[in-house]
């Protein structure tokens, strides 16, 4: 009994409870305490119904012929190729219908979530995505409040952290290309499953999580361990383990171990796709790499990169939505880092009463995704040099600042004080980026009187919930108006748009004439022949080079 106990106190969380209050909560705090994660899945799912109506009861598909047109020109393409492969074939080989002809399999099976898809079949699967998308949404951030319970935080705080986590920029915006929606799940599990471990001791969903993410994407696998190596070396050197030099070594080969394996549970999926992705132009002639290798260690970007990485913390659509976007290279690939106003005015609270040693880890693991958004070149190479763009980059960005933050919330609840003069200087700060001339070209002041309004909100409650007079209002008030800030936020994102509607799609794109050119066709002539179509069924912008998976002829192009 005496080992367990040494066990448990030598992995204290960052968010350890601080001295006993002077004055006590309301009753319903506590009870907001234990059903946490039943008020985050209220919350979510009522603001999601409300998001995705148009898409879940109304007339639109989740589907864009906008900058988001890779739902129609690739994504859906490649899940209707499946879904019709599976009733016809089997299990996914080889097809003529992806190019000139190539397996299949590797990506096919790589996301559990897909398979709902896959069983609306073909002819339903586009009107089912929208609900699998606010699956993710929820899931994530349900897990994200499970993880935040095992680090030692209460369920009030868990409940707004995962609200904040599940409708972030990267979620939300992410949701549209339906494969970030997917890695909000994945990094949400891969922490929860660490600190599983980390804090009891419960190994066996850490190689779960590994093997799933590593199924899903060999390349996703490498970015989130490499957060996931930098977010245990801070948690190791924040906890009371830090003096243990051999329990370092021991628990880093166990992790790695447990790594491993949940690689070789998922082995048969990931090989193949790894080769294929090795074997694909984007890794030889058709590679950035040399390009962005040369670029300056320590350059700069230029000044709409710099407004996009500081407006794009404060909301999605203040440079433009996807429909009429003015901000740097494009709606996706711009920094997407918004992770909630909470965040930005809290996490430098999470310094206030750290001793030096923490203060420095705090500082690098700060450091460590602040610096790449100054200095690209560091970005670059987070990317091997793949891309010059943010992605997942912001997902890391945004998570980094949002632990900060509800650990300082967390903190600053229990203790029943806050540095109110940071609190001032952040938020004068943060009111100085919003409001700076970027020179975009165009402004949305509206947007920007909104974020202003929802700032000085908030830094309010805080400063009301550290005092006994105002207390129990400002602690009432906070998920109500974390939920109106995120909500108002994601609706432009979600809903101006150039979705297409239930009667475009039975009209158009897909369902267009060359259906019946191409079953004429092959009632003329049942042997092995190729299709080249001139014009393209899909989105408009760009031209759709998958054509052939949907509509079942044998083709020549692919993407």
């Amino acid at each position: 009994m005496a080992k367990a106990t040494a066990k448990k106190s030598s992995t204290q969380t960052p968010a350890a409870a601080p001295a006993q209050a002077v004055f006590t909560d309301p009753s319903w705090l506590h009870w907001a305490n234990k059903r946490g994660d039943l008020l985050y899945l209220l919350a979510a799912s009522a603001m999601l119904l409300l998001l995705f109506k148009n898409y879940l009861f109304g007339s639109w598909l989740y589907l864009f012929d906008d900058t988001g047109s890779d739902t129609l020109n690739v994504f859906y393409p490649a899940l209707k190729h499946v879904a019709d492969y599976l009733r016809e074939e089997g299990l996914p080989a080889w097809s003529f219908r992806q190019g000139i002809g190539q397996n299949i399999y590797p990506n096919s099976l790589s996301d559990p979530f897909n398979y709902l898809l896959y069983l609306a079949g073909g002819d339903q699967l586009a009107h089912w995505i929208a609900w699998v998308e606010c699956l993710k949404i929820l899931l994530g951030g349900w897990l994200f409040t499970r993880y935040l319970r095992v680090m030692g935080m209460d369920g009030y705080v868990s409940m707004l952290g995962g609200l904040l986590f599940a409708f972030s920029g990267y979620a939300i915006i992410g949701s549209g290309w339906y494969v970030f929606s997917s890695n909000l799940v994945h990094l949400a599990l891969l922490l929860l499953s660490f600190e599983m471990y980390f804090q009891r001791g419960q190994w066996w969903l850490f190689p779960l999580a590994v093997a799933l993410l590593a199924a899903f994407s060999p390349f996703f696998s490498y970015v989130y361990l490499l957060f996931l190596a930098v977010y245990f070396l801070w948690r190791y050197f924040t906890s009371e383990r830090q003096r243990e030099v051999g329990g370092f070594v021991k628990i880093s080969f166990v992790f790695i171990g447990l790594a491993l394996l949940g690689f070789a549970l998922t082995l048969a999926i990931w090989l193949p796709s790894l080769k294929e992705m090795l074997d694909s132009p984007r890794s030889g002639v058709a590679s950035l790499s040399e390009r962005l290798k040369a670029f300056p260690i320590f350059g700069f970007e230029g000044a709409k990169h710099n407004a996009m990485a500081a407006l794009r913390m404060f909301g999605n659509d203040l440079a433009g939505s996807a429909r009429l976007f003015y901000g740097w290279r494009n709606y996706l690939e711009s920094p997407m880092n918004y992770c909630g106003l909470l965040s930005l005015l809290l996490a430098p609270q999470v310094f206030v009463g750290l001793g030096r040693r923490e203060k420095i880890a705090y500082g690098i693991m700060l450091a460590l995704f602040t610096l790449p958004v100054i200095f690209p070149f560091f970005r670059y190479l987070f990317w091997l040099f793949s891309g010059d763009y943010y992605r997942n980059f912001s997902h890391l960005f945004g998570l980094t600042v949002q632990l900060f933050a509800l650990t300082a919330l967390y903190r600053l609840i229990q203790a029943k004080k806050v540095n109110a003069w940071l609190l001032i200087g952040t938020l004068a700060g943060l009111l100085g980026l919003l409001f700076y001339p970027w020179g975009l070209g165009k402004t949305f002041p509206a947007l920007q009187f909104q974020v202003a309004v929802f700032l000085v909100v908030q830094t309010l409650l805080v400063i009301m919930a550290t005092r006994p007079v105002g207390r129990t209002l400002a602690l009432a008030a906070f998920p109500l108006v974390i939920v109106a800030e995120l909500t108002l936020t994601a609706w432009p994102t979600l809903n101006d748009r150039n979705a297409v509607t239930r009667e475009q799609w039975e009209k158009g794109y897909y369902n267009d004439d060359t259906q019946k050119a191409v079953q004429w066709i092959q009632a003329q002539d049942s042997t092995f022949y190729r299709i080249t179509k001139k014009g393209n069924s899909g989105a408009k912008i760009p031209k759709s080079f998958n054509d052939a998976k949907v509509q079942k002829f044998y083709g020549n192009t692919s993407y």
